[in-house]
C-alpha cells in the first residue's frame, strides 16, 4: 500500500506530551482515543508547533532521564485530541530529538534525555507516514500537495524541578562518654539516605552535612539532634531540604576504663605507726578536661603484704604483716602499727574494682611504699589544654600545694615551686612521645607528672594528670580602616598583612599558605561621612597537622570621617593601620608622651628608665619636690631630674642600690611592671589582683618583686605574654608598648578624675 509523509499543519497540532498516557487534555476531553487514519485525509498545510497541557510541564527530580517516547505522542485536533494512531498502516516516527538546558551555562545540547534539575527545550523531528486514503487521482486535491515534506521539527519547553527530602538520623547511634554533648560522627554517616527520600541512584552521589549533639552529656538514653543540616556532593541541586534539624533517639555508653601510665604509689613513713587516708579522687587515674568519674563505687579485690614487710593491725592477709584497710566512696584508709625499715621499700599491694557512672569497670593498682620520707599529697595544680603555637607547652596552670597524711600535722611543708618539681611527660592515646622530661610540642594527648625532686631527703610525692595539645585555630581578621573624606578607597584586590588584615594563633615563623581574599560588602566610596563592612574569606592554614583547617574570618569596616585636628596622627612613622596607632593618638593628646622629634615617634625605640619616670610624673600634674637627689648618675640639668626624685621619695622607683639610677638605661618589661605596681600603690589603685604565671617558663627569672608585681599586670591585662608559655621579662619595653599599657592604665585601672564643668558667670 502507498505510503505518504503526513504533515501535519498547525490547525492540527501534534502535542508531545511528559505526562502519562491516560492523562486528560488541558480541555477535558480524552486523549486515549486513537487518531483515526480517515482523519488524516483531511489534515491541510505544511506546517504544526507543540503544545503540552499546563499543569505537566514539570516534573519533580528522579534521579531518571526525563524521555519523550512515541506513546506519549497526543495529537491535537479541532474536534479533539487524540492519542497516536494505533492502525498498523499508519507510522508516527520521533526521527530525532535533542535537549538543549536553559539555565545559565547549560546551552549544550544533547541527545540524552536529561534527569538533573533546571529548565529544558525539547527539539524534535517527527515524521508521519500513512497510505492514501483515496488513490484515484485528483489533479485539483491531491494527497501529495496537500502533505508537502513528511519531516517536521517542533519544541517543548519543560522543568525538572527539585525533590524536597526531609533529612532523617538513622537509630542505634551511640558514642562512648567523653564529658561533652558534641557528637562527630566516625565512619558511616549519621543519617539515613533512604528515610530522607534521596533517590536510590544518588546514594553515592549525596550526603547530609551538619552539626550535631546530644541533649546532655551524662551516660544513658539520650536524644541526638542535628542542626545546620545541609545536602553535599555531586548530585546537591537536585534536592530542597524540608528542614534543616533532625533529631532522633541515641545513646551515651559507658567509656572504656581510663588508662594510667603508672600504678598509684602510696608512701608511709618507716617505724611510724599510723592511720593513713588517701583522696580516692586523688588516686584514681587523670581525666581529660571537663570528664569526670560520676558516682564512683569502690571494692578491694586483693591486698597483699610482701614477705619482707611487717605491718599491725586488726586484720592479717598474710602472715608476714598485718594491714587494716577500709575503703568507702571517697576516702580509702590504712591503719599500720609499724613498718620496719631502713629507705624505700616495697611493702604492699591493693587493687581495687572501680564501679563508676560514666565508665567501664576497670581495676587500679596501688603499690605502697615505706620511705625514711614523708609522703605528700600536691594539690593545687590543674590540667591546660593549650593549642599548638610552636613552642614546648607545660600542660598545667596553678600554684603547687602540699598536705600530708593526717596524724603528721605540724611538720614543715615543700616549699617547691611548680618549675622546681621534676617533670616527666608521655604520650597517651596513640600519640608517641617519652617519657622525658622535656614538655611537648606537637598536637597530641599527653601526661604530665610533677614530682618533689628525688634528691630531696624528706619528701616524697607527684601529681599527675592527662592533658591535649589541640591544633590550633587560626583567626583572620580584616582590620578596621579610617580615611578622611575624599581620600582615596582602599584597594583590596591585593590584601597586605598589618595593612589590610591580621592573622592570629599562627606559630613564630609560620605564614598563611594562601592569603585570603577581601571585598567591600558593598560599593564604598569616600564622598561623605559613613561606613562600610569589609568582607574576608579564602585563606588557608599553613598545614593540618598543627592546624585546625577551618579558619575564623572576621570581618571589619571601612570607616569614612571628617577627622578633627585632635584627631590627627602628628608622626609620619606611625601608620594609621598600626596596632598601637590609636594609643600614640591617645598618650599625645593627653600630653603623657611626646615625639622624639615633632613628626617622629620612635615607636620601635627603646623607653629609658628616665622617660618612664618623667611620663607618671607628668599624670600627676608635675608636683613641687622637696626631696633631695641620693643619685649620682642624675643630673640636675636634665629633663628627668625632678621626675626622678619625686618617683624616689613616693617609694616609687629605687635605683640600683650603689648610688645609680641608670636613667638612660633601657628599661626592661619586668621594671615597667614594678614602676606601675608601685604608683598604683601610691594612688591607693587595689593592686590585690594576681595572674596565675605557672604556665610562664620564664617567669622564674624574675625577681621576687618584679614576680609580683607581674602577677597584677597580667591580671589587669596591661602586659601579657609574648607568647603563650613566655613573658620575656628581661626583655626591653618599646615605646608602643608604653603607650599601649598607659592608655590602657588610664582608661580600664585608674581613669584620672572627670573635670569639673564650668560654672557660667552669675549675670
Amino acid at each position: 500500500m502507498k505510503k505518504r509523509l503526513l504533515s501535519i499543519i498547525t490547525a492540527l497540532a501534534l502535542c508531545l506530551s511528559l505526562c502519562p498516557i491516560g492523562a486528560f487534555a488541558a480541555d477535558g476531553s480524552d486523549p486515549t482515543t486513537p487518531l483515526p487514519k480517515e482523519k488524516i485525509a483531511e489534515i491541510t498545510g505544511v506546517d504544526f508547533t507543540l503544545s503540552y497541557k499546563a499543569d505537566m510541564g514539570h516534573k519533580i527530580y528522579s534521579a531518571e532521564p526525563v524521555d519523550v517516547q512515541q506513546e506519549n505522542l497526543i495529537f491535537k485536533t479541532a474536534e479533539g485530541d487524540f492519542a497516536a494512531p494505533t492502525d498498523e498502516e499508519i507510522h508516527v516516527d520521533i526521527d530525532k530529538k535533542w535537549y538543549v538546558g536553559r539555565n545559565p551555562g547549560s546551552s549544550a545540547s544533547s541527545v540524552s534525555a536529561p534527569k538533573d534539575v533546571g529548565s529544558y527545550t525539547l527539539r524534535v523531528t517527527v515524521t508521519v507516514t500513512a497510505p492514501d486514503p483515496d488513490p484515484t487521482p485528483d489533479t485539483s486535491s491531491t494527497l501529495e500537495s496537500r502533505l508537502a515534506s513528511g519531516k517536521h521539527e517542533a519544541e517543548l519547553v519543560f522543568d525538572i524541578k527539585q525533590k524536597e527530602v526531609a533529612p532523617t538520623l538513622r537509630t542505634g547511634i551511640k558514642k562512648p562518654y567523653d564529658g561533652t554533648s558534641a557528637y562527630e560522627p566516625e565512619g558511616d554517616s549519621p543519617f539515613d539516605l533512604q528515610a530522607s527520600g534521596i533517590c536510590p541512584n544518588d546514594y553515592d552521589l549525596v550526603s547530609f552535612i551538619g552539626t550535631f549533639s546530644f541533649d546532655s552529656s551524662k551516660v544513658g538514653a539520650r536524644t541526638l539532634l542535628g542542626m545546620n543540616i545541609n545536602i553535599t556532593g555531586d548530585a546537591k541541586g537536585n534536592y530542597t531540604l524540608k528542614s534543616g534539624s533532625a533529631e532522633v533517639p541515641a545513646e551515651i555508653t559507658k567509656a572504656s576504663a581510663p588508662v594510667s601510665s603508672a600504678s598509684p604509689t602510696l608512701t608511709v613513713r618507716n617505724r611510724r605507726a599510723h592511720i593513713y587516708r588517701y583522696a580516692l579522687e586523688e588516686l584514681l587515674p587523670a581525666l581529660p578536661s571537663g570528664q569526670e568519674y560520676g558516682t564512683i563505687t569502690p571494692a578491694i579485690q586483693i591486698v597483699e603484704v610482701f614477705a619482707n614487710a611487717f605491718f599491725s593491725g586488726s586484720n592479717k592477709p598474710q602472715d608476714e604483716g598485718k594491714i587494716n584497710i577500709d575503703i568507702t566512696k571517697n576516702e580509702l584508709t590504712l591503719e599500720i602499727s609499724e613498718a620496719n625499715h631502713d629507705g624505700r621499700n616495697r611493702v604492699a599491694k591493693i587493687i581495687l574494682l572501680i564501679e563508676s557512672e560514666n565508665f567501664n569497670d576497670f581495676s587500679l593498682t596501688l603499690q605502697v611504699y615505706s620511705d625514711d620520707k614523708t609522703g605528700i599529697t600536691i594539690t593545687g595544680l590543674e590540667p591546660v589544654s593549650p593549642p599548638y603555637d610552636g613552642t614546648p607547652l607545660l600542660g598545667y596552670a596553678g600554684m603547687p600545694q602540699y598536705s600530708q597524711t593526717e596524724g603528721t600535722a605540724g611538720t614543715e611543708m615543700p616549699k617547691y615551686e611548680a618549675s622546681e618539681l621534676d617533670h616527666s611527660y608521655e604520650g597517651i592515646h596513640g600519640t608517641d612521645y617519652g617519657p622525658t622530661e622535656e614538655p611537648p610540642t606537637e598536637p597530641g594527648d599527653y601526661t604530665v607528672t610533677l614530682s618533689i625532686p628525688e634528691a630531696d631527703g624528706d619528701f616524697t610525692g607527684s601529681w599527675t594528670s592527662q592533658f591535649t595539645i589541640t591544633k590550633a585555630i587560626v583567626t583572620v581578621t580584616a582590620m578596621e580602616r579610617k580615611i578622611k573624606v575624599d581620600d582615596p578607597v582602599p584597594d583590596l584586590s591585593r590584601p597586605v598583612l598589618d595593612v589590610d588584615y591580621t592573622v592570629t594563633g599562627l606559630a613564630e615563623g609560620d605564614e598563611l599558605k594562601f592569603p585570603p581574599t577581601m571585598k567591600y560588602a558593598t560599593v564604598a566610596d569616600s564622598i561623605s561621612d559613613g561606613e562600610f563592612e569589609i568582607l574576608i574569606d579564602g585563606a588557608m592554614v599553613p598545614d593540618m597537622d598543627h592546624y585546625n583547617p577551618a579558619i575564623k574570618y572576621v570581618s571589619g569596616k571601612l570607616i569614612v570621617t571628617s577627622l578633627s585636628d585632635k584627631d590627627e596622627n602628628p608622626f609620619s612613622d606611625v601608620s594609621e593601620y598600626a596596632w598601637y596607632v590609636t594609643a600614640v593618638k591617645y598618650v599625645y593628646n593627653e600630653g603623657l608622651m611626646k615625639g622624639t622629634t615633632n613628626t617622629l615617634f620612635s615607636p620601635t625605640s627603646n623607653i629609658t628608665r628616665g622617660m618612664m619616670v618623667t611620663i607618671l610624673y607628668r599624670m600627676e600634674g608635675e608636683p613641687k619636690v622637696w626631696s633631695t637627689n641620693p643619685f649620682t648618675d642624675v643630673d640636675e640639668d636634665e629633663y628627668y631630674y625632678d621626675a626622678i626624685r619625686w618617683a624616689n621619695s613616693e617609694h616609687i622607683v629605687q635605683g640600683y642600690g650603689n648610688g645609680r639610677f641608670g636613667p638612660n638605661d633601657a628599661l626592661t618589661r619586668e621594671q615597667l611592671a614594678i614602676i606601675f605596681y608601685n604608683y598604683s600603690r601610691y594612688n591607693a589603685v587595689n593592686v590585690n589582683k594576681a595572674a596565675s604565671l605557672d604556665r610562664f617558663v620564664d617567669a622564674k627569672y624574675t625577681s621576687p618583686a618584679g614576680y609580683r608585681a607581674l602577677q597584677w599586670a597580667c591580671a589587669e591585662k596591661l602586659i601579657q605574654g609574648t607568647g603563650s608559655t613566655t613573658l620575656s621579662p628581661n626583655a626591653k619595653a618599646l615605646r608602643a608598648q608604653v603607650a599601649v599599657i598607659l592608655m590602657r592604665y588610664r582608661t580600664n585601672v585608674a581613669p584620672p578624675p572627670a573635670k569639673p564643668e564650668e560654672t557660667p558667670p552669675e549675670v
